[in-house]
């Protein structure tokens, strides 16, 4: 008996996944393998940069409270 393959599943995520990178240049929106790293860099930048955005407004509001 053949392995089952979820395909189902397995499509959405992709379709998922891509739908998450439209906008993006060239092969980074059409295929899935480009599009999983520029979509995963693109949320780990995110993630980061929250935490920087963050960092900035607590020091802008010091200053502010202080004049």
């Amino acid at each position: 008996m053949p392995r089952a393959t979820n395909a189902p599943a397995s499509r959405q995520r992709r379709k998922r996944r891509i739908k998450m990178a439209s906008g993006y240049r060239g092969n980074r929106s059409k295929l899935f393998r480009y599009a999983k790293e520029s979509v995963n860099h693109g949320l780990v930048y995110g993630f980061r940069d929250r935490k920087t955005k963050e960092r900035a407004f607590c020091g802008l509001l010091i200053i502010l409270s202080f004049n």
